[in-house]
Formats: structure tokens, C-alpha cells, sequence
């Protein structure tokens, strides 16, 4: 059997499944950030800390009393977070997490060196990467930055309460903005170029690795060690669970932001920096990959604002219901969901988030439709990127995340892309991503490929195509805001 703790930005899930994927048990402990106007975005490590205690005492509870044998601890999680902690793994400071834009100016200020950058790393230079955020702890919280042993994100941060020890995979560092993705080491030109210690970053083993085994409290949790493995980020095990295993496969996976992946077998540069190339969770293999900062998060302060109510069942019923009031193109209603900066292709911080069009016709309804048409529109540019970047993507666009599970949402993409979309319901992509990871390493099966194929039987799929008449009216309406000349939101062609 195997835990897979899969570390999110707003929860952490501990999950035990068995040789063919199939979830035995399942624990999930949410936790809070720190948001501010200023660019503040911050997590109190103690949260965390409790958090991860809680879903392995969970597992481990579970497992003694099925007298269950647990073989490794797969970790995945969010990526570009900076922790600053000291030599026996404890927090100096708060996380500055991924969605942290106080680094803005630092990244202007390396402006000139962008492509060199891009070159070199896989990653245009903003706040959402980890370098940026580091060189802002060493000149605006020097005593912190001076007190750490290392500067770590989520990943590393749990390896090292697993296990005791230091280390990071080429998944997590291709996420830096310091890491060399052809020839796979720190960049010494990079850290140079911030100014900043090579000693405070972590070994770089292969994605997938077997870091070590568990000591001191997860030891006693489970009665006997374990080896940890470091999966890869989130987004690429997600692409992994959905079974982006060759060349040219892609996924959209539709959370708190949503990131578009394209799985490749060779480092292709876009020459306008559009995309971020960073190392997939399959070793030898890296993807390219759109960003859209602001997606459930949007919609979830459009529903907390407009329509939740506390006396329904569910969250998201009147939402639900008034999107679907409301017809294709939302009445002319367009609304930008970049609500915290713009990712792909601008990488822009400073975009903020507007409705356009709005008038004394509209309704509410409008506004929920047009919410949704507007994450689609922003998965379907990232999408084109790629395209353009990478010729031979599929023609099949799998889905997973929270927005993926409204038929609607999935059907306004496949409009909207001229694509299939594949929705797997059952066991998380993320989830499943980092059990085919550590079942192929572990020796569990042969392959990722025949890890994936064993977990065949956990999900079932959907398909979502669009009418020719539907996709007609999508094609027309982007053709119709482009025509006239919409410079806050740069559209795609269906």
C-alpha cells in the first residue's frame, strides 16, 4: 500500500491506496492563508504543521487497525513557496506563498535579463517563481534571511519532517527561476545574478526518487520506517493522473488557479516567453506549461458575493443554477477573471480583474455564465500557446480539478477549444499522479505506463464534445471582440 500526501495551497490530503489504486482511506485537513491588498500572501507554518500531523495520524490510524502495510509515502504538492527555516527543518517565518506578488519590483528590476533568464531556467522572471521572493526576505527581512540554513518551498519542507534531511527533485526546482533545466543543477550564473547562496537551496535528486526513509514521530506513527518519495509538483502529477504519458498529450487542470500542461521529450524554448518548460513528473521528460493565476478562486468570490447562501445544501446551488440561465456569450456580458495578475502570456501582476459590456439588461445570471466563459477563455489561450509551441499536442484535452466537475464548464471549453474534453471522475489527477509515480519506482508495476493502466479500473470517464452550431457561436463571438479591438483581454480564435 501506498500514502500519497498530496499538499495543496489551501489544504493538505493523505491518501492510502492499494496495488491498484483504489482509495482506502482518505484525510483532509484545511488551512488558512494570510491575503492582503500590499501583495501579501503568507502561511503560518504551526498551521501546517498541525495539518500534517493530523491526515498521518489519520492514515497511520487506519492502517494499524486493518493491519495494513504501508510501503512508501508519496509526496506531491504546491510549488514556488518560500519557507525560510533553520537547521533542524523549523520555520523562521511565515511561508511567503506562490500567489505573493511583494517581489513585483525585484523582477522589474531584473528585467534586462529576462531571456537570459527564460534561456536558462524554463521560466519568465515574475513573483509567482521562487527567486524573486528569496532576494525579497534577503533585503527586506535580512535577520531572517541571515538566520536560515535553507530556503525551501512545501515540498521540501515536508521531506525534511518526514525524514530528517535536505533535499528537493527536478520537478520542485524547475519551479525556482534558479534551476538549469538542460543540464538539470542549480545555475551558478542565476544565483550569482541574485545574489544569492547556493548553500541555502537543497541537493537536486531526479523526480520520483526515494529521498529516505521516516524517523522520530512519523516512525512512531506507523510502528516501523518507510521510504518517502518526492513525486514532483502538483501540476505535474496531475498531468501524470490523467494520463499524459506521451509526447503531445495534454491537460487542463481547473483549481484555486488553472494550469494548462503539455507533456514533451525535448527543451523547446517559446521565443516570447509565453510558457513556463519545467521538468514533468516522468523522469526524462518535461512539460510546457500555461498559466491562469485566477480561476476557482474567481469564481469563488463571484458565488461568495452574489450568490451564496448559508441555508442551501450545497455551496455553489444558485450559482449552478443562474449559469445555466443564461445563454452562449452571456448576453455580450465578458468578464476578466484575472483577478490577481495575469500568467500566460503577458505574465502581467498588476492585471486586475473587470466586467465588460455591462449594462441595465443584464442579470445575475449573465454574470455567472460569463464567469465561466471567462476561465474558458483563458484555459483556450493558454492552449493556443502551446499549439503554437509544441505542434503535436492532442486533440483530446483531459480535465481534472474542482471546475472540471460542472458538465457546463467542461462543455463552454470544448466549445470554446474545438477539442474533446475528458473529465475522469473518481480519485483525484493529483492524487493518482504521485501513486503511478511511486507504484513504477517502488517496483508496484513495471512502468508509469502500466501503473496507469492498472489504475484504469478507479476511474470512469467523460466526454464532453461540442455541436458544430455551438462552437459556430463561440468562433463568432471571440472573432466580434476581437474586431473591436478589446486591449484588456487578449483573446484567442477558436
Amino acid at each position: 500500500m501506498i500514502v500519497v500526501l498530496d499538499i495543496g495551497t489551501s489544504n493538505i490530503r493523505a491518501a492510502l491506496l492499494d496495488g491498484t489504486a483504489q482509495v482506502l482511506h482518505l484525510g483532509r485537513v484545511k488551512y488558512s492563508l494570510e491575503i492582503a491588498s500590499s501583495g501579501h500572501a503568507e502561511m503560518d507554518m504551526r498551521l501546517f504543521d498541525d495539518a500534517l500531523h493530523a491526515v498521518l495520524a489519520s492514515v497511520a490510524a487506519y492502517a494499524r487497525t486493518h493491519a495494513i502495510t504501508v510501503c512508501g509515502i508519496s509526496l506531491t504538492s504546491q510549488r514556488s513557496s518560500v519557507i525560510p527555516v533553520d537547521a533542524d527543518g523549523h520555520a523562521l517565518y511565515n511561508a511567503l506563498m506562490w500567489q505573493d506578488t511583494r517581489s513585483a519590483g525585484i523582477c522589474e528590476e531584473f528585467a534586462p535579463y529576462r531571456e537570459e533568464i527564460y534561456r536558462l531556467t524554463g521560466v519568465r522572471l515574475s513573483p509567482v517563481f521562487s527567486a524573486p521572493k528569496m532576494v525579497y526576505l534577503k533585503r527586506f527581512m535580512p535577520d531572517i534571511h541571515e538566520k536560515s540554513h535553507k530556503l525551501i518551498g512545501f515540498a521540501e519542507y515536508t521531506i525534511h519532517a518526514l525524514c530528517g534531511v535536505f533535499a528537493t527533485d527536478t520537478s520542485f526546482a524547475s519551479r525556482t527561476a534558479l534551476f538549469d533545466i538542460n543540464d538539470l543543477s542549480w545555475s551558478d550564473r542565476l544565483l550569482d545574478l541574485f545574489g544569492l547562496d547556493r548553500g541555502k537551496l537543497c541537493p537536486v535528486v531526479p523526480v520520483g526518487s526515494v529521498i529516505a526513509s521516516t524517523v522520530g514521530w512519523v516512525r512512531d506513527l506507523f510502528g516501523y520506517p518507510i521510504p518517502v518519495l518526492s513525486a514532483g509538483g502538483d501540476q505535474q502529477c496531475a498531468a501524470l493522473g490523467n494520463g499524459c504519458i506521451h509526447p503531445g498529450d495534454i491537460m487542463a487542470n481547473l483549481g484555486t488557479g488553472a494550469y494548462v500542461l503539455a507533456l514533451t521529450d525535448h527543451v523547446k524554448s517559446d521565443r516570447r516567453m509565453r510558457l513556463s518548460i519545467n521538468v514533468s513528473a516522468i523522469h526524462g521528460m518535461w512539460i510546457y506549461e500555461g498559466a491562469v493565476l485566477s480561476a476557482g478562486r474567481t469564481l469563488d468570490w463571484v458565488n461568495d458575493t452574489f450568490f451564496a447562501d448559508p441555508t442551501e445544501d450545497h455551496p455553489y446551488q444558485r450559482f449552478t443554477a443562474a449559469s445555466r440561465n443564461s445563454p452562449e456569450g452571456a448576453n455580450g456580458l465578458r468578464f476578466d477573471i484575472h483577478f490577481a495578475g495575469k500568467g500566460t502570456p503577458d505574465w502581467d501582476p498588476k492585471r486586475r480583474g473587470r466586467i465588460d459590456n455591462l449594462s441595465f439588461s443584464h442579470t445575475k445570471d449573465d454574470i455567472a455564465r460569463a464567469v465561466m466563459e471567462g476561465i474558458a477563455y483563458a484555459v483556450a489561450e493558454c492552449v493556443e500557446v502551446i499549439e503554437e509551441t509544441n505542434a503535436s499536442c492532442a486533440a483530446v484535452l483531459h480535465v481534472s480539478g474542482g471546475l472540471s466537475k460542472d458538465a457546463l464548464q467542461d462543455d463552454i471549453l470544448s466549445a470554446v477549444l474545438h477539442k474533446e474534453v475528458v473529465c475522469a471522475e473518481g480519485i483525484e489527477a493529483t492524487i493518482l499522479g504521485a501513486w503511478i509515480s511511486s507504484a513504477a519506482m517502488l517496483g508496484i508495476h513495471d512502468s508509469v505506463g502500466a501503473a496507469y493502466a492498472a489504475a484504469s479500473g478507479s476511474i470512469t470517464e467523460l466526454r464532453y464534445r461540442a455541436s458544430e452550431d455551438t462552437m459556430h457561436t463561440y468562433r463568432t463571438i471571440l472573432q466580434k471582440t476581437n474586431e473591436h479591438g478589446d486591449k484588456g483581454e487578449r483573446d484567442v480564435q477558436g
